[in-house]
């Protein structure tokens, strides 16, 4: 997790944010909180610098999101048979190729 500092002409807000990627495989990110702007932090948490608090807040965060991944693991039967209308394995090396032949135009020759 990150922090997201938006700079306005009265007032500076921080947010907290994360890299995420959506079902297509993009990378793209996500708000996981709004802090608010600084006067607010100060307000909330006297004593400490608002940009400094939100380091801190954030490396929390991260490390809590750490501790509760679990590793996945993936049981894989060597005795079950593969069913014969499955295909398994596909042949897609081509493809790079195919999009080159008709961006050049070669099919049109």
């Amino acid at each position: 997790m990150r922090i997201k500092k938006s700079v306005s002409k009265h007032s500076i807000s921080y947010s907290i944010i994360e890299n995420v990627r959506d079902i297509n495989g993009k990378s793209t990110t996500r708000v996981v909180e709004t802090l608010g702007n600084e006067q607010e932090i100060r307000d909330k948490h006297p004593g400490i610098e608002p940009e400094e608090w939100v380091r801190q807040y954030a490396k929390k965060l991260t490390n809590e999101k750490k501790s509760q991944q679990k590793p996945s693991i993936i049981k894989f039967n060597t005795e079950k048979p593969i069913e014969s209308d499955e295909q398994l394995a596909f042949n897609v090396g081509y493809l790079f190729l195919q999009s080159l032949y008709y961006q050049l135009g070669l099919s049109k020759i």
